[in-house]
Order: structure tokens, then C-alpha cells, then sequence
């Protein structure tokens, strides 16, 4: 029910990006992607609602597999269907939409195969439980907090992109690739300190610690030193050109 809303809200894409005042070259390409990808809407949230629950079972590593192999194959369509190689019509902005809803679909596949051990108990079996309204309501409860911060967050980087659009397509392309790069130096110090507080956990759990206090902050503090370090900025900003054509990469 959600993938169709979704899907249907998608329809608008374009009306609403000329409402917006988006550059007028960037929305008959945006439109294009936004209504292709909605075929990749239903894998997708299934697979979040799985990953959430394999999440609260302690059990992520066929979460990581399935996401591993649906980058690979993102990479490898992207690479076949954008510029058009083995023979394959160069598609461009639609060659992505398309690797992308590819990629979904892969990865929904995967997960389910990797993890249908400890899925296969809640997904098999009678689903009455499953619409009780008791529980659902506590999911709610305990949702709907983390979904309005969630919406907040992405809103203010969405608005920031709009914002951006009101410049012109090279400022607007530049913003995409400076977000590009912050969220790449965003999640190496976030793994690196996440694993971090792992080890310190599993060694409270033995005698001996497995990862002293100062040597793991000692990481933590070198991951964000190597996060604040951005050369690859600097080289994407030198002209609006190169700008323009990396956020056309990127983008795809």
C-alpha cells in the first residue's frame, strides 16, 4: 500500500520540480529517473522491514551480503546500461533508474535466500498475529519519533538541494557532489567508532578487555582527522565544468 502512495505521489515529479523552480535542463532528467525507479518502490521497503527485523534478532550479516551484492550490481548495470557497453544501448539518466530498480530487486532476492533461516519462522506460518492491534500500536509508539526525526533530517538536506537548484544547474550539481563526499567521510569514523563500541562490549562480557579504552579512541579520533582531510573537494571544485560533469556521475 505504501510502494503504490509512493509510487503515484512519483507521477508528480515533474509539475512539482517546476513549481519548485528547478533548473528547467534538470527536470525533464529528473522526472525520467523518479518515475522509472518507482518499479524498484516494493523490494525496497520490504527489504528495510526485513533488515529492520534481521537487525532485532542480532542477526546482520546477510543483511551486509545482500546489501554488498546489490552495490556490485548497481556498479556493473550502472557501467552496461549508462554508457552503453557489451552492446547495450546507452540509456544515460534512464540506464541508472533502471540499474538502480535492478539493484532492489537483487537485493531483496539476496537477503531472503542469505537469511531465510531466521526469517523463515516469522514469514511462514499463520500472519494473525502479524495484525493484532495491540502490538502494532506499540510500534507506533515507538516509530513514530524516529520516523518524524528521520523526515526532519532528509528534509533540511532536501531543502538545502532545492535551494541549490535556485542558483542554477552548476551550483546545483557542485551541492551534489559536496554531499557525495561528506556522507562517504560521514560513515568511515561512524563504522570505525560503532565497531569500536562492539569490542568494548564483547570485552565487559570476558575477563580481559579485547580493545583498550585509549587505543580505540585513539582510532575514533584518526578516522575523524581523515574525515576532515577532503582533497577530492578541492580537485571537483577548480572549475565549473569538472563540477557539472562529477555531480553527472555521481547522479548516475
Amino acid at each position: 500500500m505504501i510502494s503504490v502512495l509512493v509510487a503515484l505521489a512519483f507521477t508528480a515529479s515533474g509539475p512539482a520540480l517546476l513549481l519548485l523552480r528547478q533548473p528547467s535542463e534538470v527536470v525533464p532528467l529528473a522526472r525520467q529517473y523518479v518515475e522509472i525507479s518507482a518499479a524498484g518502490l516494493l523490494p525496497f521497503f520490504v527489504f528495510v522491514v526485513l533488515r529492520q527485523s534481521m537487525q532485532a534478532m542480532l542477526s546482520v550479516r546477510p543483511v551486509l551480503v545482500a546489501v554488498v551484492v546489490a552495490n556490485v550490481v548497481n556498479v556493473a548495470a550502472n557501467w552496461v546500461l549508462i554508457f552503453g557497453n557489451l552492446g547495450a544501448p546507452a540509456l544515460g539518466v534512464a540506464g541508472s533508474a533502471w540499474s538502480t530498480v535492478l539493484a532492489r530487486w537483487v537485493m531483496l532476492v539476496t537477503l531472503l535466500g542469505v537469511g531465510w533461516g531466521p526469517l523463515r519462522p516469522h514469514l511462514t506460518g499463520s500472519w494473525r498475529m502479524a495484525f493484532e492491534w495491540g502490538p502494532l500500536w506499540r510500534t507506533v509508539q515507538l516509530g513514530a519519533p524516529i520516523g518524524f526525526q528521520w523526515f526532519f533530517e532528509a528534509g533540511a538536506f532536501a531543502v538545502a538541494t532545492l535551494m541549490f537548484g535556485w542558483l542554477g544547474t552548476v551550483p546545483l550539481a557542485a551541492h551534489e557532489v559536496a554531499l557525495s563526499l561528506a556522507s562517504l567521510t560521514f560513515m568511515v569514523p561512524v563504522f570505525w567508532a560503532s565497531r569500536w563500541r562492539r569490542r568494548r562490549w564483547l570485552g565487559r562480557r570476558s575477563a580481559e578487555p579485547t580493545c583498550p579504552r585509549h587505543g580505540g579512541m585513539r582510532r575514533v579520533r584518526g578516522c575523524w582527522a581523515w574525515a576532515s582531510w577532503q582533497p577530492a573537494a578541492c580537485s571537483c571544485s577548480r572549475s565549473p565544468a569538472r563540477s557539472l560533469g562529477g555531480s553527472r556521475q555521481t547522479q548516475r
